[in-house]
Parts: structure tokens; C-alpha cells; sequence
């Protein structure tokens, strides 16, 4: 009998000391969003006042033909490792091996195809572009793999620093750049300067070094759970960016730089909720992926404050969007407000849809991902021509919206029974958030159609919508607060 009650706290104290993990982790990945939203933000603000939109435009060519030939030939081994719960050591050289390799191939590929690339999208001027925005993904690849255990075992405090360098490097240089040259070439410098410093960096703070061995049988091993990862990334990459190339190829480059800034303004809520959610929650749900009952009530909290968290910068921005637009960027960059507006729609959905792609993958069924992004990017192949020649970007800026959205209730129906739970249950969680949201997106753009546009009145605008969401919040969604003191306790207290 006391060995059974031994057995039962150390499992009790495992449970604890992960949840204590995570949460710090989760707390260590949203302050890296946070400082790196402020080094983006400085960094958009500074280049959009210095550059033209065909700059912006001319580098999103770029970087599209580069994440293309990366998208295709992702392997998806570092997915696989993190899935793995075995020691990962003796894989760590051949995963860093291949992509290294992979990285040259890309490189070298983009280096001999860039004439025919900026043909085809008409943009003779991008060669060089091309030619030298693929060096960043050799670096990028050089990385040291050991840094992987700062992921796979929630030590976010190492990744934030590891991350903030990059972070920095690429604004400085692209801000320096841009005072002194005036033109794209800022854009290219600062992304090459940064993945240069994180790789530097990553040999600093981790004590792995990484060799050339490419075990051939591990490699198989890891693929086969990397293949629907692959399969996943590339129609996630097309799902993601076939508007991006629809808008580059045929409405041209500063119509690409307009779109892509609109897409950057209102993809606050996906990217600042999403990406370090995913990170910190992987690893969490991969290890309680046989305990059911715990993975769906860590789930259920993660799916409370992301969607508390989506609404809430959601109605901001779209209230916000011609205050935020003039006054930040400028006059130039008065044709993404509309954008804007339209494109939060799909932030809000990517925000609430992005809490089930890392749950897939830590169940051990990231098909599910890939069927409905298939689905997803059906829709965008058969309906992106006619939307954009109708429309115009505000045609595809819908259409986005709409793939997004109509593909959720399918991305439900099949993950969701595999933890116990309905799609009712998921929409009940949005409701009570969303209904705030709107409440307060009205008021805040009431108050703004009364005011001039200026920095004064943003921050007015802001506050008082801080004011009105967390208080109703707090009146009508008293389970939300539950969480923020589980939060708490186990992060500051350290409570079980």
C-alpha cells in the first residue's frame, strides 16, 4: 500500500512540477512575443516612414520564393524529435546534418533560378534579392540543433534569450540600413543580419555541438512521422501564402507590399497568441498525450485565454484601424485600413484554430491538420482569381477570410473527439469573449469618429477599450479569472 501511495505522489508531483513548467514557459514565450513585437514595431514604423510600399513588396517577392522551396522540403524531423519521448541525443547530428544540406540546395537553387523567378513575377530588379535573401536560410540551418532541448524541455527562459538576439540584430541593421541606403536592400540586410546572429548565439548559450553524420535508418525513423508534417507545411504554406502570390504576380509588387502590411497589422491576434502558445503547448500536451482527461482540461484553459486574448486585439484594431494606420505609418499607406478591417476576421478564426494544430501533432495525428488545410487551400486555388480580378485585394482579403472560417467546423469535428470533447464545447468557450468584443469595438469606434487621429486619441482608444473588455470580463466570464490565478499561483507561488 505505500508503495502504491509512493508511486501516486510522484505522479501527483510530476503533474505539477509539468504544470509549473509549462506555465512558466507559456509566461517566457509571451514576454519573447512581447519584446519582439516592440522591436517589430519600431522596426515597421521606422522602415514604413523610410521605404516605399514597392520595397516591401519587392522583398515579400523574395521572401515568398524562398519559403517556397523551404516549405517543400521540410522534413519535419524537428516536429518528430519533440514528439519523441525517448532520449533524442544520437538523433540531433543527422536532423542537423540534413538540414544543412537542405539549406545549400536552397540556396544554391535560388542562387541559379532567381532570372526566371523575377520574370516571372516581373520584377527584373530582384535578382540580386533573390540571390543574396537566400543565404539566410543557410544560417538559419546552421544553427545549433542543441537548442531544441530548450523547447522540448520548457526552459523558455534560454529560448528567449536565444530569440531576442535575432530579434535585435535584424532591426538594428535593417533601421541603419534603411537611414543610410533608402531602399529594400534594409529589408534584405536586417533578415540576413539576424538569422546570422541567432546562429552565433545559439553556440553561446548551448553546449552542444553538432557534427556532420547522416544516419540513414534514422532519418526513415523520423519520417514517417515528418512526412504528414511535410505534407502539412506545404499546403499550410500555400494556404498561407497563395494570396501572397496571387497579389505579387498578378497586381504587382506595391500591391503586394500594401497587402502584406495590412496582413501584418491585423495578424497581431494570430501571430502574438498563436506562436507561443504552439511552442510551450507541444511539448506539454506530447507528454500527457495518454493521460485524456488532463490533456482536455489543460486544452480547455488554453483555449479560454486564447480566445479571450484574440477578441480583445481583434476589436482594437478593427476599431482602431484608420486611427492606427494614419497616425503610425502615414498618409502613404492610407489603402491597407480597409485591408485591415477585413483581415482581422481571419486573425480572430487563425487564433481559435491554432490551438488544435499543436494538440493534432502531440496526439500523434497530424493528418487531421493536413486534411483540412487541404480543404482549405482547395478553396483558396479555386476561388483566389476570380475574387482578386472582381475585387481587387478587398476580394482577396475576403476570400481569405472565408477559407479560414469554413474550414473551422471541419477542423472540430475531427480533433476534438479525439480528447472527449464537442464542438459545441469549443463554441460555448468563444461565445461569452466574442459578445464582449463587440461591445467594445462599438464604443471605441464611436469615440473615434468623434476625435481627430493622433497619437493622443490612439492611446484613448486603447485604454478605454482595456477598460470596457476587462470589465465586462470580469462580470461575465468569472471561469477566465480562474485561470489567470491557476496561472499565477503556479508561476510566481510555485503551487502545485
Amino acid at each position: 500500500m505505500n508503495k502504491i501511495r509512493d508511486v501516486s505522489e510522484r505522479a501527483d508531483k510530476g503533474s505539477a512540477d509539468l504544470g509549473r513548467k509549462t506555465v512558466r514557459g507559456a509566461a517566457w514565450v509571451f514576454s519573447l512575443q512581447m519584446v519582439n513585437r516592440a522591436f517589430q514595431l519600431a522596426k515597421t514604423v521606422v522602415l514604413a516612414r523610410l521605404l516605399a510600399p514597392q520595397d516591401f513588396g519587392l522583398f515579400g517577392t523574395a521572401l515568398l520564393t524562398l519559403s517556397i522551396l523551404d516549405a517543400v522540403s521540410q522534413p519535419g524531423f524537428w516536429q518528430a524529435l519533440i514528439q519523441k519521448k525517448v532520449d533524442v541525443r544520437p538523433y540531433l547530428n543527422t536532423v542537423w546534418t540534413v538540414g544543412v544540406i537542405r539549406s545549400l540546395l536552397i540556396a544554391a537553387a535560388l542562387y541559379g533560378a532567381s532570372p526566371l523567378v523575377a520574370g516571372f513575377f516581373n520584377v527584373p530588379a530582384a535578382v540580386p534579392i533573390f540571390r543574396i535573401i537566400g543565404l539566410s536560410i543557410v544560417f538559419q540551418n546552421l544553427i545549433n540543433i542543441g537548442v531544441i532541448f530548450f523547447e522540448k524541455d520548457l526552459e523558455f527562459h534560454k529560448y528567449f534569450f536565444f530569440q531576442l538576439a535575432g530579434t535585435a540584430g535584424d532591426m538594428v541593421v535593417s533601421i541603419s540600413a534603411a537611414l543610410l541606403l533608402r531602399s529594400v536592400w534594409a529589408l534584405v540586410l536586417g533578415r540576413l543580419a539576424g538569422n546570422i546572429v541567432s546562429c552565433i548565439v545559439s553556440y553561446a548559450v548551448q553546449p552542444w555541438r553538432p557534427r556532420l553524420s547522416l544516419n540513414l535508418a534514422q532519418s526513415k525513423e523520423l519520417f514517417r512521422f515528418g512526412r504528414w508534417i511535410l505534407g502539412s507545411n506545404v499546403m499550410i504554406f500555400f494556404t498561407s501564402n497563395g494570396d501572397n502570390l496571387f497579389v505579387s504576380k498578378f497586381l504587382g509588387a506595391a500591391s503586394l507590399g500594401f497587402y502584406q502590411m495590412a496582413y501584418t497589422v491585423s495578424n497581431t491576434v494570430s501571430t502574438e497568441i498563436n506562436r507561443p502558445i504552439s511552442t510551450v503547448m507541444f511539448p506539454a500536451y506530447s507528454i500527457l498525450q495518454k493521460d485524456l482527461p488532463r490533456l482536455r482540461e489543460v486544452y480547455m484553459r488554453v483555449l479560454r485565454l486564447t480566445a479571450f486574448l484574440a477578441f480583445f486585439t481583434a476589436g482594437l484594431i478593427f476599431a482602431t484601424a484608420p486611427n492606427l494606420t494614419l497616425t503610425v505609418l502615414g498618409e502613404k499607406w492610407k489603402p491597407v485600413i480597409p485591408l485591415v478591417m477585413i483581415l482581422v476576421f481571419r486573425a480572430i478564426s487563425g487564433a481559435l484554430r491554432g490551438t488544435l494544430g499543436a494538440l493534432t501533432k502531440a496526439i500523434g495525428h497530424p493528418e487531421f491538420e493536413t486534411q483540412v488545410t487541404f480543404l482549405q487551400l482547395l478553396l483558396l486555388a479555386l476561388l483566389i482569381y476570380p475574387a482578386g480580378k472582381l475585387w481587387g485585394l478587398k476580394g482577396v482579403a475576403i476570400l481569405v477570410v472565408f477559407q479560414t472560417l469554413a474550414t473551422l467546423p471541419v477542423a472540430l469535428r475531427l480533433i476534438l473527439p479525439q480528447i472527449g470533447m464537442r464542438s459545441f464545447d469549443f463554441l460555448k468557450v468563444a461565445g461569452i469573449p466574442f459578445s464582449i468584443s463587440c461591445f467594445m469595438t462599438a464604443v471605441v469606434y464611436g469615440v473615434q469618429s468623434r476625435l481627430p487621429f493622433n497619437l493622443l486619441t490612439l492611446a484613448l482608444e486603447g485604454s478605454l477599450g482595456f477598460l470596457v473588455y476587462f470589465g465586462l470580463t470580469r462580470v461575465f466570464h468569472r471561469r477566465l479569472f480562474q485561470d489567470f490565478a491557476y496561472i499565477k499561483n503556479r508561476v510566481w507561488k510555485g503551487t502545485p
